[in-house]
């Protein structure tokens, strides 16, 4: 079977566009993906990397600002368990409802 754009919807409906893109990127140019949804996937991933640079640096100020008045931060759940992935910036960790 191919991918298709309701394999595209659902990947990014469930917040793992990224980590699927990072399993497609290099399929041939005969693979089963249009050229349109391969370039749109790409560059949905690409936004999806630089949203996660903005969470990561608010992240990180937020908690060096807590620190400084002696408040103990909590890890945020998504950037840890980014830290698990092969490329951390494609795994979002947005609250989905």
């Amino acid at each position: 079977s191919s991918l298709s754009i309701p394999s595209y919807r659902m990947a990014s409906r469930h917040g793992i566009l990224g980590i699927i893109w990072d399993g497609i990127r290099n399929l041939s140019a005969e693979s089963l993906i249009p050229r349109t949804l391969k370039l749109g996937w790409a560059y949905n991933t690409e936004i999806i990397g630089q949203r996660y640079d903005r969470q990561k640096k608010t992240a990180i100020e937020m908690a060096e600002l807590l620190a400084r008045e002696g408040i103990s931060v909590l890890v945020f759940k998504g950037l840890s368990m980014s830290m698990y992935y092969p490329v951390p910036e494609h795994r979002e960790w947005t609250s989905r409802g």
